[in-house]
């Protein structure tokens, strides 16, 4: 036997992978441990025990995350799965548990992803004058116009707000319950609306050390579902249609290039290496899939992106 039994199907797997980091297995370990976190230490069937899981509650929990706010690729899904799987394979070894539940569970195919869209400039207008509770609305323009994922929202922390007038920016430095998407933090602009509704949030919520912008009222962390109430209340309210959350990031994306914010909040358009670096984006392929411009517009931006960066000296 190897140390206490644990209590928790969350237990386990830290204990697992604990193991596995001190019998010298570092690289694979590091990216287990950020899988775990995030994607499964949040969740509810953490907190059973490793010895009354069912196998349905491991196909359960693997439909929970395909469906989840964010969609997860297929392959996300599959190595929070190994996780779980190899941490009951150990479990079964130590004779903690009788029998693995999550051998033979599959990650079905997913369907194919739902078209993006955008908010135009009235759908934008509409949601900046929408009489909204300071906390959703901070929640929205934030997502808006600083382009922040929503786990990168539910991770900040008020110390890592900086809302002065020269130079209004975040820095984003963990996610929901773990690191950044690309492992690296990264330095946010803030533009003008997104400053505004912070700052009535905080006058209303007044900041605390170390906690999050984005909190229960009981000041713990909202769990990664959580959207303000977007999806079921403000969404068709103000806009009439169906907008992800993950929209509000997209429309950010494609307003900074397209110039639909310059000259009110940014001097210019701003070049494609320029909105990848905003963003925090691997590759700048991944940024041109976010501009919903025309074929010349496109064209032209990419020509403007093999000049030398001026960094993002574009706020007004």
């Amino acid at each position: 036997m190897t140390g206490a039994k644990p209590r928790t199907l969350g237990a386990l797997i830290e204990a697992w992978l604990t193991m596995r980091e001190a019998h010298g297995f570092v690289r694979g370990v590091g990216r287990e441990w950020s899988s775990y976190r995030s994607q499964l230490s949040a969740n509810k069937l953490m907190g059973k025990r490793p010895g009354s899981l069912k196998r349905r509650d491991i196909k359960a929990l693997v439909m929970e995350l395909m469906l989840g706010e964010n969609k997860p690729s297929s392959q996300t899904v599959k190595h929070a799965l190994r996780l779980i799987r190899g941490a009951l394979e150990w479990a079964v070894e130590e004779e903690w548990v009788g029998a693995n539940p999550a051998i033979g569970v599959k990650v079905p195919a997913k369907r194919a992803p739902e078209p993006w869209t955008f908010l135009d400039k009235g759908e934008m207008a509409a949601l900046m004058s929408a009489p909204i509770p300071e906390k959703p609305r901070a929640l929205f323009l934030l997502a808006l116009f600083s382009g922040m994922r929503k786990g990168e929202l539910l991770g900040l922390r008020w110390e890592d707000v900086h809302l002065d007038v020269a130079h209004s920016h975040v820095v984003v430095c963990s996610s929901h319950g773990g690191p950044t998407k690309n492992m690296r933090s990264r330095e946010v602009p803030l533009l003008e609306p997104a400053v505004g509704a912070l700052r009535e949030y905080r006058s209303r919520y007044p900041a605390l050390p170390r906690a999050h912008v984005f909190r229960r009222k009981s000041g713990g962390r909202h769990e990664e579902g959580y959207d303000g109430g977007w999806r079921h209340v403000w969404c068709s309210r103000i806009l009439g249609r169906r907008v992800r959350f993950h929209d509000l990031r997209h429309s950010c994306a494609s307003a900074l290039i397209s110039g639909d914010w310059a000259p009110e909040w940014v001097s210019r358009p701003l070049r494609m290496e320029e909105v990848q670096k905003w963003l925090g984006h691997c590759a700048i392929s991944v940024t041109q899939r976010y501009a919903h411009l025309s074929a010349d517009s496109l064209r032209s931006l990419v020509m403007k992106s093999s000049a030398p960066a001026d960094g993002l000296g574009c706020l007004k």
